[in-house]
């Protein structure tokens, strides 16, 4: 290139004192073709240039074949370049296809993704609604059995107490209509005998015997709670603790509305608190007695206190008189709780809700 400038320098100037640099330049230009050296741009700077030295050297002919030859590099260049181009905008609309389909493919694994959250959610939620109801059913069914459980308790407990009560009836019509009867005409005939016959020494045994009646018509009272029925609750627990105190024992009874309850619920409070009586007495040793029977807000509230030997309430063995409580308690739907300690007496609580 350095002598194609020179030749064109020296064709300027018109030096031909210096043509023979044509000649080099020729030279020099033939040589780089002939090795074709450099990119095919150079070599068709160097064709341009070959033929535009030949034209310059008066070589027509050559001049025109590298023309020829600079024409046909041109085009190939030029094809090149617009293969090149359309490779180009391929590879653009490949490149633009293949983001397409990634984008495409990412919105679907993004779905995919969703549903498999949603039907993992779904199956979860299934196994939790399956789990909830089957332990519903299981919670249900366990609640109906301890209900008929219950419920058969109670029917055992209402025969249990009713058997009991018609068997309190007979045995007092027996006593009433048999013994009673006999020990009342014995008193009878007795009296007659010491009127008659001056047997003054049979006033004692009189006085003995009448007692024997007096107590045995106690018993009766309380066997059928004949005052129950007559004179209502509170009337016949006071009447039954004031019957039932000695010189030795004496009994307290508070009770409030207690005859605001109905009239099915009485006999089973006027048991317990008979039972409770009876327990204390016969096994505490006690010598004072205290019952608060109360009935507010449809709640009762019974509480029999004794100051007597007391107990171990774990180790305590329980007798016929504390399962009749515990029988007419549940008979009520209530709670029986005891607190005793070996000699520090013992208190006897009972809790219902009664409507």
């Amino acid at each position: 290139l350095v002598y194609v400038f020179l030749s064109l320098s020296y064709e300027q100037y018109n030096n031909l004192k210096n043509s023979s640099l044509y000649l080099e330049a020729q030279k020099r230009l033939s040589e780089l073709l002939d090795k074709k050296m450099g990119s095919k741009k150079n070599r068709l700077i160097l064709l341009n240039e070959m033929a535009e030295l030949q034209k310059i050297m008066g070589n027509y002919k050559d001049a025109y074949s590298y023309l020829e030859q600079f024409k046909f590099l041109n085009d190939t260049i030029q094809t090149e370049n617009e293969k090149i181009q359309i490779l180009d905008l391929e590879a653009q609309y490949k490149n633009k296809e293949q983001q397409k389909e990634i984008q495409h493919l990412e919105e679907r694994n993004k779905q995919e993704r969703v549903i498999f959250w949603i039907s993992l959610f779904l199956f979860i939620s299934v196994g939790v609604l399956m789990s909830y109801a089957l332990y519903e059913r299981k919670r249900k069914n366990k609640h109906k059995l301890v209900s008929l459980e219950q419920e058969r308790k109670i029917d055992i407990n209402k025969a249990l107490i009713y058997g009991e009560n018609k068997e309190r009836e007979r045995i007092a019509k027996e006593l009433h209509d048999g013994i009673g009867g006999r020990m009342t005409g014995i008193k009878i005939n007795l009296e007659n005998m010491m009127e008659s016959e001056g047997y003054y020494m049979l006033e004692k045994p009189i006085a003995q015997l009448d007692k024997c009646i007096t107590e045995l018509r106690n018993t009766l009272r309380n066997l059928t709670s004949e005052t129950l029925h007559k004179f209502g609750l509170e009337e016949a627990l006071r009447d039954f603790c004031q019957n039932i105190q000695t010189d030795y024992l004496k009994i307290s009874c508070y009770t409030k509305n207690l005859n605001q309850i109905k009239e099915k619920h009485r006999l089973h409070i006027y048991r317990i608190v008979q039972e409770g009586i009876n327990n204390a007495i016969k096994h505490s040793g006690a010598t004072q007695i205290l019952v608060q029977c109360t009935f507010e807000e449809n709640l009762l509230l019974i509480d029999i206190e004794d100051n007597g030997k007391g107990f171990d309430v774990q180790n305590v063995q329980r007798n016929l008189g504390l399962h009749n409580i515990e029988r007419r308690v549940n008979a009520l739907d209530g709670t029986l709780k005891i607190e005793s300690s070996l000699g520090k007496g013992t208190v006897m609580s009972i809790e219902a809700k009664i409507e």
